[in-house]
C-alpha cells in the first residue's frame, strides 16, 4: 500500500532533517522512498539540507583546544604544524565552529608582535639589504616627512608636554612634528624657531643625522633650539630657562641663523667627605639645573 504523505508525516521529515540527518536515512527511518518525500517536502515548502558528508578518513583531533589556541592567536601554520594536518583543514575546522578567519593584516600584526627584536631583525635582513646603500627618492622622503605631519606619528617624549605649555601658557603658535624637505621638525614655533628634544644623553646631538638635519635647518634659515634633558620633570622645573632661549632666538634679526643648546638634568645626592677624609655621596632631594651648552657644537649655517 503506498506511503501517504499527511502534513503530519511531512512536518516531522523536516524536523528529522532540521536535527541533521541526510534525506535519505529519514526516508529509510520513515519507510518511504527519497525521491518521493523529496518531493512532497518542496511541495510543502521545505528546503531540502544537503548536509555534507564528512570524509571517513577525517583526522580526529581536539577541536576546542585548535579554536582556543586560534583565539589565543596561534596561526594556521603553527596550528597545522601542531595537529600535524594541511592549512587548509585548519581552515575548514575554524569555520566549522563559527570561528572568523583572520586577514594577511591582522595575521601579519600578530605574527609581528610575538617576534622578539632579534627575530625581527633577522626576518627583515633580506629586505634590508636589497636596498642597503642604494639611494632614496627625495620624493618618497618628502611625502613621508609631510604624512608624519598630518598623522602625527613619532612624536618623542616631552614633545606634547611642552607643545601644550608653549601654546597654552605662552601664547606661541607651535606645529608639531613640522614637514620640512624630507625632514620633521620636533616643534616648530612662530614659524622660525626649530626646537627639537633628544632625551637621555647630550651625545645623541652628534649622531650623524641629528647633526645633518639640524644643520640643513640652520641653512634653511631657521633658528635651532636643542633642548636636551634627562626626563619630563627637567622641563617642567626648567621652562623659564627654555622660554628665555626661544625668546632669544626669536629676538634674533641677522641674517645667519643662530642655535642654543642646553642641557636640563637633575642631582638627587649630595657629595661630602667622611671622617677619614674619603668623598661619599648621600641621597638627597632632586635639585634641577639647567647647563648652556651651545659652545661644545658646532654646527655650519
Amino acid at each position: 500500500m503506498p506511503r501517504k504523505f499527511t502534513d503530519t508525516f511531512i512536518d516531522n521529515a523536516h524536523k528529522l532533517m532540521l536535527s541533521g540527518l541526510r534525506l535519505n536515512e529519514i526516508a529509510k527511518s520513515l519507510g518511504c522512498n527519497p525521491d518521493h518525500l523529496s518531493i512532497h517536502l518542496r511541495k510543502a515548502g521545505y528546503q531540502i539540507i544537503r548536509w555534507k558528508r564528512k570524509p571517513h578518513n577525517r583526522k580526529q583531533l581536539d577541536e576546542k583546544l585548535l579554536v582556543e589556541q586560534y583565539i589565543a592567536g596561534k596561526s594556521v601554520l603553527f596550528l597545522a604544524k601542531k595537529f600535524n594536518i594541511a592549512r587548509h583543514s585548519i581552515n575548514l575546522r575554524l569555520k566549522e565552529n563559527g570561528i572568523k578567519l583572520r586577514n594577511g593584516s591582522e595575521a601579519n600584526t600578530i605574527r609581528m608582535r610575538n617576534l622578539t627584536k632579534d627575530q625581527r631583525k633577522e626576518l627583515a635582513k633580506k629586505a634590508n639589504s636589497a636596498v642597503r646603500g642604494k639611494p632614496k627618492r627625495i620624493q618618497t622622503g618628502i611625502n613621508r616627512a609631510i604624512t608624519r605631519q598630518k598623522i602625527k606619528s613619532h612624536i618623542g617624549i616631552g614633545e606634547d608636554l611642552l607643545s601644550d605649555i608653549l601654546t597654552n601658557k605662552y601664547g606661541f603658535s607651535v606645529i608639531q612634528q613640522a614637514a620640512v624637505n624630507v625632514y620633521n621638525i620636533d616643534l616648530l614655533v612662530n614659524d622660525s624657531i626649530a626646537v627639537e628634544l633628544i632625551s637621555a644623553t647630550l651625545s645623541n646631538i652628534q649622531i650623524k643625522k641629528n647633526r645633518k638635519k639640524i644643520e640643513y635647518l640652520l641653512k634653511s634659515g631657521f633658528n635651532v633650539f636643542v633642548l636636551a634633558f634627562r626626563d619630563i620633570d627637567c622641563i617642567i622645573n626648567n621652562i623659564d630657562e627654555v622660554i628665555t632661549n626661544i625668546n632669544s632666538l626669536r629676538s634674533n634679526q641677522a641674517s645667519i641663523s643662530q642655535y642654543r643648546v642646553i642641557w636640563c638634568a637633575f642631582d638627587s645626592f649630595i657629595r661630602r667627605r667622611d671622617k677619614l677624609g674619603r668623598f661619599t655621596c648621600i641621597k638627597s632631594p632632586k635639585k634641577f639645573y639647567c647647563i648652556d651648552k651651545t659652545a661644545d657644537f658646532s654646527f655650519s649655517c
